[in-house]
């Protein structure tokens, strides 16, 4: 049977009057047909049955049979740890009943049981996080700087907050937080280091986030790739260096790169808690997302550590409580979260709360102050946090 060539589409006729295009993206199969489009699984793992026709049964089941994401996600062996270990079998047999997608755990076997096992128990899929736990590369993840009241970040390094998409470069491809492939063209990645492993982002501009978004998710970028930058911000194959050590290689990653879309994020050290909330404000006001602090001299941590802390800007307001919603896992039989009626849009508050506040919620109708960063595009709160009920309501 004929397979499909790099570069090559082939068309084949179905039951309307457009041809249905097949094509071959870095190695991936897609049909522009709803039933390849509409599939639930990872796109390396569908098929139908215009793919089938064109390359035989025999070699689609074998195609998408054997994902390459496990090996893909943790690229070069750059990274010390334990090998990504597969789950246990009961597991794999239940993944779709959690929204699992059919990648390859990259978390060991005994861990990804625990997690997939506590949310069939509360009935529900897995959350954004968990799947970045179960199938992400090893990234250093941040704090919230608000949780540490006390600390001075005199002499922290500080960048911006970029709203683009987090992408791990493993020496081959870009990967995102869910140990998902961003299928960058060829030329784009050409310029990056094949023995390294970096840490950045896919940014276009300053709330462009939806833009670059619509771009990278896509199997073939287009014309959108030319509005892309890789943003480095550190380099976690040196992740027993300092963190300044790291800043400097990804300094000469850039340069050496010698290529507008891959540039090093500038950083500045912090002269005090005071001018940090001013330079906060000096984003926000250009349209900015917030900052980011790091330790001096601090390794690269696998996971959430206190050497790195995201400085968002934070507004309060007010809205009334429609609905109760009721609490899963560790909440359940208590509040899991309100559902709140502002400016004429709902949004769902479920952070914030005391366990007593959980005991005793908010009464329907009760009007509460809660804490957000920004508005989504279609006007709803993002990030926010529950304050406290207004008294008298």
């Amino acid at each position: 049977m004929p397979q499909l060539i790099e570069g090559s589409p082939v068309f084949i006729q179905g039951s309307g009057a457009k041809p249905y295009e097949l094509k071959n993206t870095g190695g991936i199969h897609s049909c522009s047909c709803p039933a390849w489009r509409n599939q639930s699984v990872h796109i390396d793992r569908r098929t139908c049955k215009h793919l089938k026709k064109h390359c035989g049964d025999a070699a689609e089941m074998a195609r998408v049979g054997t994902s390459p994401l496990n090996a893909a996600v943790l690229g070069p062996a750059l990274v010390q740890g334990p090998k990504p270990v597969p789950a246990v079998t009961h597991t794999r047999m239940q993944a779709h009943e959690v929204g699992i997608d059919g990648r390859e755990f990259t978390a060991d076997a005994e861990y990804a049981d625990t997690v997939v096992q506590r949310a069939l128990a509360d009935g529900r899929k897995l959350r954004q996080d968990e799947k970045a736990k179960l199938f992400g590369p090893p990234v250093l993840l941040a704090h919230k700087f608000e949780d540490f009241e006390d600390l001075d970040p005199t002499g922290w390094w500080c960048s911006e907050k970029l709203d683009g998409v987090r992408a791990y470069w493993n020496g081959k491809d870009f990967i995102s937080r869910q140990g998902n492939i961003f299928h960058a063209p060829e030329w784009f990645k050409a310029a990056l280091p094949k023995d390294e492993v970096l840490d950045g982002e896919l940014w276009i501009g300053r709330q462009m986030f939806q833009k670059t978004i619509s771009v990278v998710k896509r199997l073939d970028w287009g014309d959108g790739a030319k509005l892309v930058k890789y943003i480095i911000f550190d380099v976690p194959s040196r992740k027993d260096e300092a963190f300044e050590s790291r800043l400097n290689a990804a300094c000469n990653h850039a340069v050496a790169a010698n290529v507008p879309h891959v540039q090093a994020h500038p950083h500045y050290l912090v002269q005090s808690r005071t001018s940090l909330l001013s330079d906060l404000k000096k984003i926000e006001a250009a349209g900015g997302e917030g900052l980011m602090i790091r330790k001096p001299m601090s390794l690269y941590e696998i996971g959430r550590s206190s050497t790195l802390l995201k400085v968002k800007p934070f507004k309060d307001d007010e809205g009334v409580v429609v609905a109760h919603k009721p609490g899963k896992g560790r909440h359940k039989g208590v509040l899991g979260g309100v559902t709140i009626r502002w400016n004429s849009v709902e949004f769902d508050l479920g952070t914030g709360f005391t366990d007593e506040d959980r005991r005793n919620p908010p009464p329907i109708g009760a009007t509460v102050t809660f804490r957000y960063t920004e508005l989504t595009e279609d006007g709803k709160p993002k990030c926010t946090a529950f304050i406290a009920v207004r008294e008298g309501y």
